[in-house]
């Protein structure tokens, strides 16, 4: 992480939240560089020329701004759970809620609203949204739940497990944490996991009741329940470039290549026009000049007004 600047939404005074309090505190003791980051900047296109090179954090609302002014429409884990789900419309699930049944609900659109089971009774924090909003279903577990734990999953192993609900005694069975882990380890394309993310698991007051996924959470999204503030940090700059990987290339804009030696610039090629390029055509012409013996390097040109890495 060194040489990148942590950009930090603020308020007019102060982080905006806890999550942005964590960062910053985070960035202080691994002596990052950081920036406060304002929302309607960020809106404005003030962070554009650097949104690819350094770590922003925020609210969900400000990160999903962030992602898509790089190109990137819908930022989330390639699955919800490992619970069988349908997808739906919030007026389709309450026409399946009878006095018999009820249905787990949790909105597509993160954070938007708090999972919980829908059934006839009236909920407050339905009444501003839309019924045409895309909810997750799920049948209700069996048993009443005795505790919920987040687990925190940093390079495949567990950086740390913290009781959010319940009974914070009623601990996880290690055997159904080793084996929800490892299933997450071994999904393959197009559902694999990225380095960091967290899995909340229900314990259940039913003595021998095996405990259950409840959903999995992207770590750009989630808040810090208990890490260490520079691991918080550093979990979020594992994420953020490993989504930054995956944004499209800046359009109707012209790539630099310049070769390093002694760690000066030589200009290798200038003005190419990459208006209909994807990176693999650039990894073919990197490939073609010479590659990593020859040092070079990719950069470009009046991106928004600005110069820029291109981190490939």
């Amino acid at each position: 992480m060194k040489n990148k600047t942590i950009y930090i939404q603020h308020n007019e005074v102060r982080p905006y939240n806890h999550e942005c309090s964590c960062a910053l505190h985070g960035a202080v003791d691994l002596e990052l560089d950081y920036i406060p980051a304002y929302y309607n900047d960020l809106k404005n296109g003030h962070y554009d020329h650097v949104l690819t090179s350094n770590l922003f954090v925020g609210t969900v609302e400000f990160m999903n701004e962030v992602f898509r002014r790089i190109g990137l429409d819908s930022v989330r884990l390639p699955k919800n759970s490992n619970r069988e789900s349908k997808i739906m419309t919030l007026d389709e699930a309450r026409a399946l809620i009878t006095p018999e049944k009820s249905l787990f609900i949790k909105p597509v659109a993160i954070k938007l609203f708090t999972g919980f089971v829908l059934d006839e009774s009236h909920y407050a924090c339905l009444d501003d949204v839309p019924g045409n909003t895309l909810v997750y279903t799920y049948p209700p577990f069996r048993y009443d739940i005795g505790s919920e734990w987040r687990v925190y999953i940093n390079d495949r192993e567990v950086e740390l497990c913290t009781n959010y609900s319940g009974d914070p005694l009623r601990f996880i069975n290690k055997d159904s944490l080793n084996y929800y882990l490892d299933e997450c380890i071994n999904y393959e394309p197009p559902h694999k996991f990225p380095k960091t993310f967290t899995i909340d698991i229900a314990v259940f007051d039913q003595e021998h009741e095996f405990d259950k996924v409840i959903e999995y959470n992207d770590m750009w999204g989630i808040g810090n329940y208990g890490l260490n503030n520079d691991i918080y940090v550093e979990m979020l700059y594992k994420r953020y470039f490993e989504i930054i990987e995956k944004a499209p290339l800046p359009k109707g804009n012209n790539l630099i290549i310049e070769r390093m030696v002694d760690n000066q610039s030589i200009l290798v090629l200038d003005n190419i026009d990459i208006e209909d390029w994807d990176k693999n055509d650039i990894y073919d012409l990197y490939n073609s000049l010479g590659g990593e013996e020859k040092n070079l390097q990719f950069s470009i040109k009046n991106y928004r007004g600005k110069l820029i890495k291109l981190n490939l």
